[in-house]
């Protein structure tokens, strides 16, 4: 009987001394550090990581102590309660020298976080250093996901303890043409060789090609430990996709429509059943990789669907003339504007684009360097594009190349690539639309629009792995360059370009340069789309004020590989002599006179137009006598401003010779390769 009222008696102290050590036990050895913990990681001093491993040591050792003084209870209670009695008669002895330690301590404290708080505030008014530059080269498609990826990783990595000075300035711009790409990593010189078809501005860091076939293309190096490119993993992979606007896309989607059809040919047999199908848009091959990489899919699919009658026939298809860009992003942008205007979708036509860029145009974002974001104008229901994916077209996976440059190659600067890349792999671009290694779409809550298309791909889509070696990539990219080559037209090209004195006043507006500076911009695009077996030459013409005429002045452009880039250096060289002077001398004699074109081919006269009257019934008649003797030659005049097609004297030239017209836009590359795409297809007769 005394001994279970014994144990009775000890249940109320047992009780309330447990509670009481567990509380402070929990505020002393937890709460308080943890605090301080964090208070000095805000002040920049220690780390989140410390804060954790405070919190988890104190919850252990709290929970340990506490299991153990209810295991003492249980087991032996009067021993226990003894024990805690005489605990708390110790306590109180040593309360009042405790209450002095903890004075002292909490006084340390407080001095402590005074001094950094004194070095946090001197900091501060301590100039940031300057960030070290990374230079990124990147697919055109990709801008934008890594834009927006390269400002996070700005406003992450700063310097320690000084989260307003970044360490480091990421740029990111957009590749050259995909056939200038080994001439550019092969050539070491600087920012002034980009005529040549070199990587413009200062030389990169980093490089991030759609594929690995594109990169195993552009890679001059041999197998070695010392490479200029090297390949560190892939960012995400996009598959090529046919994509189909909201009127055709009704007629041709079902939810119960699977499996999905595997191949690309599957696919516009599918279309032909629904609508008549006019036209497939896609970027350039000659500038942009994924497109070469799919075209010798899409030729096969548009013969053997019964698409087209001949296979003669599939690149005209494939190069509408009115969708003629590029890059994705030109292409897009393109028809972006026409939906913000309110225009109506083109009928039948389709795009072939990788699905990024889809999903960045539905989205309303910004489309390279060509479209800033749509904003609150969002794209109209009807202007959106649809994927259909195909197991035969391209996938792209993006893989992350270090550049090494001699004289640039420090290892501060190896440390920055190194630290963007893991950055990357913290925050892997799938949060940007890019669908994962096993290409599976992972989008992030933030940017749930980019999501859009994940289910489309009905059946799953097939994620083979990329080539395991160069050489077959390599071999794969040149394969499609043949298969594309084949079928292309050659060109052959005199530039008559106008030197006069006007050329030198303002184009159609002051903001635009002079006009000379236009039209030389204008040729310098255009001399970078010129392929190896093109041919081309320059003119130049103008009536200097006391002598003869200038005798023109001709460059030719060889069909020598591109990777040399002897023949466009000449021709860039060129053109970037030219200087306005002198008077005008009259449009149709100059053109007469341009005497070594071949009998079939194309003369591209940049001009401001002249005066109304530098265009007399003998120079006519000379031109007209010209065009005669060359009967498969035609003629185009582009136009710097701020004359029009419709003027006089460039009306009576058009009339004269049925010759072509357009209006310089600034769109250098856009007008450029739409020429380029019209002067070699076959069956477009004479008139250019």
């Amino acid at each position: 009987m005394s001994g279970t009222q014994g144990n009775d008696s000890q249940e109320p102290f047992r009780a309330s001394f447990t509670w009481r050590f567990l509380v402070d036990a929990v505020v002393a050895n937890y709460v308080v550090p943890l605090a301080l913990t964090w208070l000095l990681q805000r002040l920049g001093v220690g780390s989140k990581r410390g804060i954790g491993i405070t919190a988890v040591l104190c919850v252990l050792v709290t929970l340990a102590a506490t299991g153990g003084l209810w295991a003492l209870f249980a087991v032996r209670p009067e021993a226990a309660g003894r024990m805690m009695r005489a605990v708390l008669a110790w306590l109180t002895r040593v309360t009042r020298a405790a209450a002095w330690t903890a004075l002292g301590a909490a006084a340390s404290a407080l001095v402590l976080l005074a001094v950094a708080g004194v070095h946090r505030v001197v900091e501060s008014f301590e100039p940031c250093g300057s960030p070290l530059e990374l230079r990124v080269l990147a697919a055109p498609e990709a801008l934008t996901p890594l834009r927006a990826a390269a400002a996070e990783f700005v406003r992450d990595a700063h310097e320690p303890g000084r989260s307003r000075c970044p360490r480091y300035a990421v740029s990111v711009a957009a590749e050259p043409d995909v056939l200038a790409l080994p001439a550019a990593f092969a050539d070491d010189r600087a920012a002034s060789d980009a005529d040549t078809g070199s990587v413009p501005g200062p030389q990169p860091d980093i490089w991030i090609p759609s594929s690995f076939s594109e990169y195993a293309y552009a890679d001059p190096d041999p197998p070695g430990d010392d490479r200029r490119l090297e390949v560190l993993g892939s960012l995400g992979r996009s598959p090529v996709v046919i994509a189909l606007f909201t009127k055709d896309d009704n007629l041709v989607y079902s939810e119960t429509s699977t499996p999905r059809e595997k191949t690309a040919e599957e696919i516009l047999v599918r279309f032909k059943g629904y609508f008549d199908l006019t036209g497939i848009a896609r970027p350039i091959p000659e500038s942009f990789a994924p497109s070469l990489l799919a075209t010798p899919a899409l030729y096969a699919a548009l013969v053997k669907s019964g698409t087209i009658p001949r296979s003669a026939d599939a690149e005209r298809f494939l190069s509408p003339v009115g969708s003629l860009a590029p890059d994705p992003a030109t292409l897009l942008c393109g028809l972006r504007a026409e939906a913000l205007r309110g225009a109506d979708p083109p009928g039948g036509l389709a795009v072939a684009v990788p699905e990024q860029a889809v999903l960045d145009y539905d989205a309303g974002r910004a489309l390279g360097d060509r479209c800033e974001a749509a904003g609150r104008d969002p794209i109209p229901a009807d202007w959106r594009l649809h994927p259909y994916y195909a197991d035969d077209l391209p996938l792209l996976n993006y893989p992350f190349v270090r550049v090494r440059r001699p004289g640039q190659d420090t290892a501060a600067r190896a440390a920055g690539v190194g630290a963007f890349r893991s950055w990357l792999d913290d925050h892997p671009l799938t949060s940007q639309g890019l669908r994962d290694t096993s290409c599976r779409h992972r989008p992030d809550a933030a940017a749930p629009d980019l999501a859009r298309a994940a289910g489309r791909d009905t059946g799953g889509l097939a994620c083979p792995a990329p080539p395991k070696s160069t050489r077959a990539a390599r071999d794969d990219f040149q394969s499609a360059l043949e298969t594309f080559n084949k079928a292309r037209q050659r060109v052959a090209l005199s530039v008559v370009l106008d030197v006069s004195g006007s050329m030198g006043y303002p184009a159609s507006t002051a903001t635009r340069g002079s006009r000379l500076s236009v039209g030389v911009e204008f040729l310098r695009g255009l001399n970078g789309q010129l392929k190896g077996d093109d041919t081309a030459s320059l003119w130049t013409f103008a009536q200097p004020s006391r002598s003869r005429p200038r005798d023109p002045v001709a460059t030719p452009v060889g069909s020598a590989p591109l990777s040399a880039g002897d023949q466009r250096a000449d021709l860039a060289a060129a053109l970037a002599r030219q200087e306005p002077a002198g008077r005008d001398f009259p449009l149709a004699r100059a053109l007469a006179r341009v005497d070594d074109q071949p009998k079939a081919g194309d003369v591209l006269v940049v001009t401001d137009g002249q005066g109304p009257r530098s265009a007399t019934d003998a120079d006519l008649d000379a031109l007209a006598a010209f065009h005669r003797a060359h009967p498969g030659t035609g003629i185009t005049l582009a136009l710097t401003g701020p004359t029009r097609c419709d003027f006089a004297p460039v009306r009576r030239i058009r009339d004269r010779v049925d010759a072509g017209c357009v209006r310089l836009s600034g769109d250098d590359a856009g007008q450029a390769a739409r020429l380029l795409v019209q002067w070699r297809d076959p069956a477009r007769g004479g008139k250019r």
